[in-house]
């Protein structure tokens, strides 16, 4: 029998039911109140008694190792959630964690992943949090050292020089193979002049910091297109080993951002930098300027000039600067404390051609050859990158001596011509 059956036969009076109403009512309300209580509790619980690191995939290379870590550790192995990852220029795929969150024991403690992609950033943002209990941050310092240490351990001993890119933010676009400096074909004095500096900048942080000086160096290489600019600044970074960072020489707006963000044991580089106006001597800036297409996007050369005294850039910074003509470039921007050394990197010297014959033809080399090219004391004017032209054309030795060397004595050209013969037959 239910309760309207009760009342309508008068066995149940309303004022009797009345209290079990309102108890009921107010059961409902309590429980509607208090309904977020377990969560609340859970997430003061989480709070207070869990510490939580947060990284991007921006930081490419701590996320490539975390997952290789993982991998190792054979974390992965109980993973309900996977996923590849590949480095760019790389074919190797590797295995780490996937989206969602998931609960796993690394290194004896008990953490919780949460991997999540943001879809509406271009490239997407892949996002990893990784929580432990407790509020030591010493596990995520560990993570760090051993990261550092093994990534150093990395640059020294791999044969390859990682390549980053300035795009709103250091992106690591590539590895390139390490150039050896021997390959280099430079008069010994430049390249003594160039290491001695480098040699000496990188034993002398105290000195700097004792003196107050930004501890930090700029590098101009000039001289004619294809004498081999850029490939000093490649063979220095896999000498010294140090990453590579380019930032576009039109991309100067950026340099302030770009120079304070720079990843650690870097060398920065900026090629052809006399593309750039705003870098080229003020009275001339002037004149170009009257009637600028977008002075909106462009940086002025005082910020280009502050953001080179780098008050606030990463200690240890190499900044190197390729160009072709140096005479545009304005004197404030290439001055001592901004840019330390300038070296002429022209045409191939008597011993730099010596060298390039001596490398490229070394297997064609006869001993009246190699007297000849002894005998060489002065040649022409000829880049390197010609060289190589003339050798990937197959110019013979002989007639490459012949091509660009100016003969001394008589019977210099006696014997060039003999050797000539005797190819021709």
């Amino acid at each position: 029998m239910n309760i309207s059956q009760l009342l309508a036969d008068n066995q149940l009076s309303f004022q009797s039911i009345f209290p079990y109403l309102m108890g009921l009512y107010g059961v409902t309300v309590l429980t509607f109140l208090f309904r977020s209580i377990p969560s609340r509790i859970i997430a003061l619980i989480t709070k207070h008694c869990t510490t939580t690191l947060t990284f991007t995939s921006d930081l490419s290379d701590f996320f490539m190792w975390i997952m290789k870590t993982f991998e190792e550790e054979s974390l992965i192995s109980t993973a309900r959630s996977l996923r590849f990852f590949a480095r760019p220029w790389k074919e190797k795929l590797q295995k780490g964690i996937g989206v969602g969150k998931q609960i796993f024991i690394f290194r004896d403690k008990i953490i919780w992943i949460s991997y999540t992609i943001d879809l509406l950033v271009i490239g997407q943002l892949h996002k990893i949090s990784i929580t432990i209990l407790g509020r030591d941050q010493a596990f995520f310092d560990s993570l760090r050292n051993e990261f550092e240490h093994n990534i150093g351990k990395e640059i020294s001993e791999t044969d390859e020089t990682a390549v980053y890119i300035f795009h709103d933010g250091w992106k690591r676009e590539c590895e390139i193979k390490k150039r050896s400096f021997d390959t280099i074909f430079l008069d010994t004095n430049t390249k003594k002049k160039l290491t001695n500096h480098l040699d000496k900048f990188y034993a002398n942080e105290n000195w700097y910091g004792k003196r107050g000086i930004s501890y930090q160096t700029g590098i101009l290489l000039y001289g004619e297109p294809g004498s081999g600019k850029t490939s000093i600044v490649r063979s220095l970074a896999g000498k010294y080993n140090k990453r590579l960072c380019i930032i576009p020489a039109a991309q100067l707006t950026e340099l302030p951002k770009a120079l304070r963000s720079l990843p650690s044991d870097s060398f920065v580089v900026i090629e052809d930098i006399d593309i750039n106006m705003k870098v080229h001597r003020r009275e001339e800036s002037l004149e170009t300027t009257e009637h600028p297409d977008d002075t909106s996007s462009q940086v002025s050369l005082s910020e280009i000039l502050n953001a080179l005294d780098g008050i606030i850039s990463v200690p240890g910074r190499v900044l190197f600067l390729t160009t072709n003509h140096i005479e545009v470039l304005d004197k404030a921007f290439i001055r001592p404390g901004r840019i330390d050394l300038l070296v002429d990197i022209s045409y191939a010297s008597v011993e730099a051609f010596k060298d390039f014959v001596k490398v490229f033809y070394a297997e064609s080399l006869e001993p009246n050859t190699l007297a000849l090219l002894d005998r060489v004391r002065q040649i022409q004017n000829v880049t390197i990158a010609q060289l190589q032209n003339d050798f990937m054309c197959g110019i013979v030795v002989e007639r490459l001596i012949q091509k660009y060397c100016i003969p001394c004595t008589e019977h210099y050209t006696i014997q060039a011509n003999d050797a000539l013969a005797k190819i021709a037959v």
